[in-house]
């Protein structure tokens, strides 16, 4: 049985990364056989090889892809982080894999699952959503998109297009047009806030952000309108079971392909997971700093003691000499009967 098949979900629409992306999949299983019939201990560092190399070349393949079509440069860097992060994560297990390969076991098979399921499913979505249906006009001061219409339908068709391709993803997706007006929010972000078409025509939206976030969501998202500038912005974002998610979250003009502004195109990531674990981070860090601070005032305490008890031992040795230079002082001897 394969470990990780190939799903419908993961195709991103770019023919060569998702040729690419299968290879993965492939690779991949092809370790987890290998780990499944016992092979030898060469055999399975041979292969992990391979699938740590063609990682490498994927992440450097799928790079040029997003430089050579004018990426936009925020979510470009973004996006390499991502790519780097894990490989020195990789590097570090493929190193402790060569020295004891016991470690290249189901556990590590299902790191590189993970891994990459998440990252096929947010940050490649979000770069084939971009790369597909819009086209980046970088001037020297802004950046837009421009809407393709390869096929020469109208406008609201290329829109339905659109929507069609990424109303599944799993990020939050909206659209708003020339006058600042929502006008879509994909199923995903109706699915977890509750909203509805027939909220678009009003602010009901705005329910669905924390009352701490709003004045600074719209104020930032009014400048970029006025700029016509791309804005990347963290908020909490209200379920409909009235839990909080962080979300991070980048917008961008759209322009119609005569020019014409369209409005904006929003897509946010729920980073909760990042988040709980940054708080996490900190509490520890909190925790160690108070255990710090109490362990070095208990040895504070315990060095005043110890020179306490050292300036006391020192004024008794003190005294003792002194008695005894007055003892043997010549004339002074007690005398002693016969």
């Amino acid at each position: 049985m394969t470990l990780f098949p190939w799903d419908p979900k993961f195709t991103t629409g770019i023919d060569k990364i998702d040729t690419q992306h299968k290879r993965l999949f492939n690779l991949i299983n092809r370790l987890n056989e290998v780990i499944a019939m016992g092979e030898a201990q060469q055999v399975l560092i041979r292969t992990l090889d391979k699938l740590v190399a063609y990682i490498y070349y994927h992440f450097d393949a799928e790079e040029n892809f997003m430089r050579q079509n004018d990426y936009p440069e925020p979510l470009f860097l973004e996006h390499r982080v991502k790519h780097q992060e894990f490989v020195k994560k990789i590097a570090k297990e493929q190193l402790r894999c060569a020295i004891n390969p016991k470690r290249i076991s189901i556990e590590l098979l299902n790191f590189f699952m993970d891994w990459l399921t998440d990252h096929i499913l947010n940050a490649d979505k979000q770069m084939a959503l971009t790369m597909l249906e819009v086209e980046q006009a970088v001037g020297e001061t802004s950046a837009c998109y421009f809407i393709k219409d390869a096929s020469g339908s109208a406008p609201q068709d290329s829109e339905s297009q659109f929507t069609t391709f990424v109303d599944d993803l799993p990020v939050f997706i909206w659209l708003k047009d020339e006058c600042n007006r929502l006008i879509y929010c994909n199923k995903h972000w109706q699915q977890v806030t509750g909203l509805t078409a027939s909220d678009y025509s009003t602010d009901a939206w705005l329910n669905y952000i924390h009352p701490d976030d709003r004045n600074r969501l719209l104020a930032e998202y009014a400048r970029a309108f006025k700029e016509r500038s791309i804005v990347q912005i963290e908020y909490r974002l209200i379920t409909r079971d009235e839990t909080c998610l962080h979300v991070l979250e980048t917008a961008a003009p759209r322009m119609f392909e005569n020019n014409e502004f369209a409005g904006f195109i929003g897509w946010g990531m729920n980073i909760s997971r990042q988040k709980q674990i940054e708080a996490a981070l900190a509490l520890s860090v909190a925790q160690l700093e108070e255990t710090l601070r109490k362990r070095t005032q208990e040895l504070q305490q315990i060095h005043e003691k110890f020179n306490r008890k050292k300036e006391a031992q020192r004024v008794l040795h003190q005294k003792l000499k002194e008695t005894q230079g007055r003892l043997i002082q010549p004339g002074k001897m007690p005398r002693q009967d016969r």
